[in-house]
């Protein structure tokens, strides 16, 4: 049985407990406010939400040395200036790790300011260009041209659901994979089915092609994109 032990329809963001394992995702998981890559910061002056979602505190990366230099006290200095154009309000570096901070405010999901303020950042949006007409040359005097740019537009309903997983001691992370996407799967359909009785049947017969798959953990990943995206495109039926 499946337990609500955690959430509140304003910040979407739910935990449930199944046996040992706790799930903390988004509702409804496919909703256009999620993954929330890019919340509004925190200012450094306001207090952050506490407590973490299931605990959940990403380690800080160590930096390159071939990105970023470890003089923070230089670039912090360095980067008030940018473009000849003064960034007012720089807030002061870490008062105990000495990172600098960043200046817009805190980031992060659910416990904003969390996430490091110093490393890597894991947004990552990808996109392909090539310039019209391009000739592999290596000439110096090529003449510049218009750039063409793949641009691929994901509906919504097909993005595989951002969730964390909390997993007990002695769970080897692999065995629970299947209850976890049932989990994924079962809630959504019974959302599904409440609010179109009327395509019940098909709703079943659907969530039985997922429950019939191999225990590959890639299988279910690709299989689950698919099956979200045709319950949602039922939606639009």
């Amino acid at each position: 049985m499946i337990k609500l032990i955690q959430g509140t329809k304003s910040s979407q963001l739910a935990v449930f407990e199944k046996g040992s394992h706790k799930y903390a995702g988004f509702v409804p998981p496919t909703a256009d406010r999620t993954p929330r890559l890019f919340p509004h910061p925190i200012p450094w002056d306001k207090q952050s939400q506490k407590p973490m979602c299931l605990g959940w505190k990403p380690p800080v990366y160590s930096i390159e040395g071939w990105t970023e230099p470890r003089n923070f006290t230089e670039i912090s200095e360095e980067r008030k200036l940018q473009f000849k154009t003064l960034i007012p309000n720089v807030p002061p570096p870490d008062p105990i790790t000495g990172c600098p901070r960043n200046p817009g405010g805190r980031t992060g999901v659910n416990g904003k300011g969390h996430l490091p303020e110093w490393g890597a950042n894991s947004a990552i949006i990808l996109v392909i260009t090539k310039k019209i007409g391009e000739l592999l040359s290596d000439s110096e005097y090529t003449t510049e041209r218009d750039f063409k740019v793949i641009v691929y537009k994901n509906p919504l309903g097909s993005q595989l659901p951002w969730f964390l997983v909390q997993h007990p001691t002695g769970c080897n992370r692999k065995v629970c994979v299947n209850e976890i996407f049932g989990i994924l799967t079962k809630n959504r359909m019974k959302h599904l089915i409440k609010s179109m009785p009327t395509k019940k049947t098909t709703l079943v017969e659907t969530v039985k092609k997922f429950n019939s798959l191999t225990t590959k953990i890639v299988s279910y990943i690709l299989f689950l994109k698919l099956l979200l995206f045709e319950m949602n495109t039922l939606l639009m039926k």
